[in-house]
């Protein structure tokens, strides 16, 4: 088994191949974006796909203030 071993260098080259850096941002800081981008953009994908399936079987789904009020009831036995 091997270890690796983080070790500072002065190149201050980060991204491998060609030298250029985009939008001048480090490997770190791009990867950090690439994942809020993608965790924003599915997050919005599943609140559209609750809003769509909510539209489309209306009559099916619960009513939100009758779940509301019977889950306010239990909480308070519970207590």
């Amino acid at each position: 088994m091997e270890a690796n071993i983080a070790v500072n260098s002065d190149k201050k080259e980060t991204w491998s191949g060609g030298g250029a850096k985009p939008f001048g941002a480090s490997y770190g800081k791009m990867m950090m974006w690439f994942f809020i981008l993608s965790d924003a953009l599915t997050f919005s994908g599943f609140l559209a796909a609750y809003g769509l399936t909510r539209f489309k079987f209306i009559d099916s789904c619960r009513l939100p203030m009758k779940f509301l009020r019977t889950y306010h009831f239990f909480m308070v036995i519970i207590q």
